[in-house]
């Protein structure tokens, strides 16, 4: 027996059958049966699991070391892989928020010319007629804005840069989410005359006034000058376009004034 309490106390488990109490009172625990049913278990204490325990990690400490190694490693790549597979959906649900969720974008059809594909919205086709006709007969349409967009070249303060021009009504904010940095949106007297008003993104602001205050300033676009009454806030980029590299000016302004062609509608679905 004394063999035997030895190896137990170096961390070993030793079960041993016997009919007698003397040698089972040698054990931590005591489970007496009787034609296979347990009759008593005499579990060990709180206090001499504890001991038990300590002594076993004590003698084997490198096992108890590499155990507890594996646990952490294991654990601390779950929370790792969860926190990266949380932040890559937030930040997918962030870019889309930035474009204004639920967005829908009608383009015009395209078009040939001596069988050559001219690309989409090559033709004009979609009209004011169109738009009033989705928003009333599609009633998942909670909110749509006519839109006339092109690259062109803006002048301003002795610079210039290379923009894109879009032509749409207030409503285009909230369908893209746009919140304005200094200045105001367009009013109504300037959407139905036409006037010559701009409001512009940060990049353009950086690249025409750096950190000067745009409002005010004249710009030109195809040398058609305009005022600028707005800034819009930084919203970033994508991977494919910098949504701050952007001028909005009136529908009416943009199809009379600057002839933007490339026309589309933005639709939002649902609240």
């Amino acid at each position: 027996m004394k063999i035997l309490n030895d190896l137990n106390k170096s961390g070993i488990t030793i079960v041993l059958v016997t009919h007698e109490d003397d040698i089972a009172n040698y054990g931590s625990r005591i489970i007496r049966m009787k034609d296979g049913k347990i009759l008593e278990d005499k579990k060990m204490s709180l206090t001499d699991l504890i001991y038990l325990s300590q002594k076993s990690l004590r003698s084997n400490i490198l096992r108890s070391v590499l155990t507890s190694l594996g646990i952490i490693i294991g654990v601390s790549s779950v929370i790792t892989m969860i926190s990266i597979g949380t932040g890559a959906r937030l930040e997918v649900e962030q870019q889309i928020e930035r474009f204004g969720s639920n967005n829908l974008i009608l383009r015009a059809q395209s078009s040939n010319s001596r069988g050559v594909s001219m690309g989409n919205n090559s033709v004009n086709s979609l009209t004011l007629k169109d738009m009033e006709a989705l928003k009333s007969e599609i009633p998942a349409i909670s909110a749509i804005a006519p839109n006339v967009s092109l690259s062109s070249q803006v002048i301003a303060n002795g610079n210039n840069w290379l923009t894109s021009v879009t032509g749409t009504t207030n409503e285009q904010f909230n369908l893209s989410n746009w919140k304005f940095e200094l200045g105001r949106e367009f009013q109504e007297d300037e959407l139905v005359s036409g006037s010559r008003v701009a409001i512009i993104g940060k990049t353009v602001q950086k690249n025409l006034f750096g950190e000067d205050n745009p409002i005010d300033e004249v710009i030109r676009i195809n040398k058609v000058p305009f005022t600028v009454i707005g800034l819009l806030d930084a919203k970033g980029g994508t991977a494919w376009a910098d949504l701050d590299d952007t001028i909005i000016v009136p529908l009416k302004t943009a199809k009379q004034t600057i002839k933007l062609l490339k026309n589309f509608l933005v639709m939002k679905l649902g609240k």
